[in-house]
């Protein structure tokens, strides 16, 4: 019978664990400066000039239109990659895919409200939600960004 002490071993174990949470840091380190990249990339995003008037109400209706239009073109590169879905697995693995694309898209949308509605509670804007002109900037900004998004994925570029 072999005998093994075990002080050695847990020697080993802890210069393991340690080698680990300094990769771990390190990652970290590296996951927060591309944070800092995708950020300025956000920062870029401008309003249509159209809808750059004063915060009035011509302005909110402007950026609502906008919205509505960029809602559209979204639904509209997911149609065309539901009408491209050729799985090799048959039709109900199509539809499969087509199910989970169109529910991925509404739990997006959903994000997309809660976190500009959040955004305008953590600013305390003046206006009711309903009307905010900040929720309607950061509705167009991140609604650009996922169609930007999807069609880099998707090949769907114009």
């Amino acid at each position: 019978m072999i005998f093994v002490s075990k002080k050695p071993l847990n020697k080993v174990l802890c210069a393991l664990a340690l080698v680990m949470v300094i990769g771990l840091i390190g990652a970290c380190k590296k996951d927060a400066s591309a944070e800092d990249k995708l950020t300025v990339i956000q920062a870029d995003i401008d309003i249509p000039v159209k809808c750059q008037k004063e915060k009035t109400l011509d302005a909110f209706s402007c950026l609502k239109e906008e919205v509505a239009k960029l809602d559209s073109e979204l639904d509209s590169i997911i149609a065309s990659v539901i009408l491209d879905l050729h799985s090799p697995e048959g039709a109900e693995a199509n539809t499969e895919i087509s199910e989970r694309m169109q529910l991925s898209q509404e739990s997006w949308r959903k994000y997309r409200d809660l976190f500009c509605l959040d955004d305008y509670y953590t600013k305390a804007a003046v206006h009711p939600p309903s009307q905010s002109y900040r929720i309607q900037r950061c509705r167009y900004k991140k609604s650009y960004e996922r169609l930007i998004e999807l069609k880099n994925k998707y090949n769907k570029g114009e």
